[in-house]
């Protein structure tokens, strides 16, 4: 289960690598470095010069993306600890949370089928809410308890959630734009 780990983005803004990150000051870093590298204020240099530029800015913007969102920020995390969360039969779910996750499903297509918006609404509530328990539960698995084992199968059951978050959304705006 190694992970093989190109950069490290918690290093880009010279922040420690937790789970646990402050969004304001991660954006924070974020503008200011943006704003040292932005290839637009190296336009007057050489080619060599400014490919660096852009490079840098990729890099910081790559880094940015990844560690603004919970589920990238975890599975990178795992992935310097040498975990790696994408390889899918090496880390199983607890059975509960695949009941669980079925029943979401039938739940969301029930609710498509019937037209059920409010229903969509309340399965898309729930979901978020699920969504943010398991974040929670990441930080204390990831940062506080360092259980890589555990803390991989919740980013696998945040992957799952994802999913099922993106599906009911996108029902939700088929009946808003129909």
């Amino acid at each position: 289960m190694t992970a093989m780990v190109a950069s490290d983005y918690f290093a880009v803004f010279d922040l420690p690598p937790a789970f646990a990150q402050d969004p304001t000051e991660l954006e924070r870093r974020y503008l200011e470095m943006q704003t040292r590298v932005h290839p637009d204020r190296h336009a007057h240099q050489d080619a060599a010069q400014r490919r660096a530029a852009v490079e840098q800015a990729a890099r910081i913007n790559e880094a940015y993306r990844n560690l603004k969102d919970p589920l990238t920020r975890s599975t990178h995390l795992l992935a310097l600890r040498g975990v790696d969360v994408l390889s899918a039969g090496s880390i199983p779910l607890p059975a509960d949370f695949l009941f669980q996750q079925m029943s979401w499903h039938e739940d969301l297509e029930a609710a498509r089928k019937a037209g059920d918006q409010d229903r969509l609404a309340r399965l898309a509530e729930s979901l978020l809410a699920e969504r943010e328990r398991l974040v929670q539960m990441l930080i204390r698995t990831l940062d506080e308890e360092r259980d890589d084992n555990a803390a991989a199968q919740r980013v696998r059951q945040l992957m799952f959630l994802r999913r099922l978050i993106e599906q009911a959304q996108a029902a939700i705006e088929e009946w808003e734009f129909s």
